[in-house]
Order: C-alpha cells, then structure tokens, then sequence
C-alpha cells in the first residue's frame, strides 16, 4: 500500500521548501514583535496615556484576576500561532519526531488553523471596545500591524502546505488503488 508517509517528509523541490522556510520565519520574526510591540496607545483626559501589547495585556489580565480572558487571550493570541508557526517549522526542516507522526502533525495544523482567526477577532474586538470609549483617545501602533502581517503569512504558507499535501495524498491513494 502506497500512502504519504511513503513519500519525502516535505513534497516540495528544494527552492519551494526554502522559500516556504524564509516566509515561516519571517511569520515567526513578525508574531513574536506582534505581541510584543504595543498595538495600541490609548490616552485618557489628555494626560494618562497606557501602551498595551498582546502580551503586556494579557499579563495585566492575570494581574487583576481576569483569569478565563488572560487564558482566552493566551491561548489563542499567543500559544496557537506560536505552535502553529513551529509545527510547520519543524516539518520543513524535516524534525525527526515530527516526521515520524506525519498525519499527527497535519491534523493537528488544520485544527490549529480553524482558530487561527480567533486570535485576529481577539485584537479586532479589543481595539474597537477602546475606540468606543468616550474620554479616551486611541492610536493603533506598529504591533497590530505585525501580529496581522505574521497571521496573514502563517496562513499562507499553511494554505500552501495543505494543497500541496492533498495533492500527494490524492496521487498516492490513486497510485495504490491501481
């Protein structure tokens, strides 16, 4: 029986799995200054002004005892990309261990993606519950900016992989029925 973990660890030539490569690292370069960076400053009667980034917010959350939103907030703004990003990392440059569990792996990519755009919504939603606010002038700042760019390239070359991915896997099951 011929199947995918029959073929290479990664089916693409060598120029399209550097190319893939150069653009996860760049996503990851991007997500870690995404959440790092502040995405918004927001000034209050024109003296008090708070820089908030996905990670100095979420810190605060947990702070102030706002335990399910600094969780929420955690694992869809900063441990799913992250994970996401490494998994298709260690794919690329062909980690054992992760080629050992090669349709692990897939799947576990495509449920990664179903919430990728959660972590989107997340900023989306806290960026727009501060402009609504009546005393309070907001800027959005350099951090949305890269966390957005690092989610749009991630979801990318993830689109990427899957195609190719379901390519083969068509070949291959064409291949052993015949």
């Amino acid at each position: 029986m011929f199947c995918i973990v029959d073929f290479a660890p990664f089916p693409f030539s060598k120029q399209q799995r550097r190319l893939a490569a150069i653009l996860l690292w760049l996503a990851f370069c991007l997500l870690i200054a995404g959440i790092g960076l502040p995405l918004i400053a927001v000034e209050k009667f024109f003296i008090f002004e708070n820089r908030v980034s996905i990670y100095s917010g979420t810190v605060a959350l947990f702070a102030q005892g706002e335990w399910f939103l600094a969780v929420i907030l955690l694992t869809f703004s900063i441990v799913f990309p992250l994970a996401k990003n490494l998994l298709m990392l260690a794919l690329l440059h062909g980690v054992p261990a992760v080629e050992k569990r090669l349709i692990a792996v897939l799947r576990s990519l495509a449920v990664l993606g179903k919430w990728s755009m959660l972590d989107v919504f997340i900023v989306a939603v806290l960026v727009c519950s501060i402009k609504l606010g009546l005393l309070a002038n907001t800027e959005v700042l350099a951090g949305v900016y890269f966390f957005a760019a690092s989610v749009l390239l991630t979801n990318a070359v993830s689109t990427w992989l899957e195609w190719r991915y379901k390519a083969v896997l068509a070949t291959s099951q064409a291949i052993s029925r015949d």
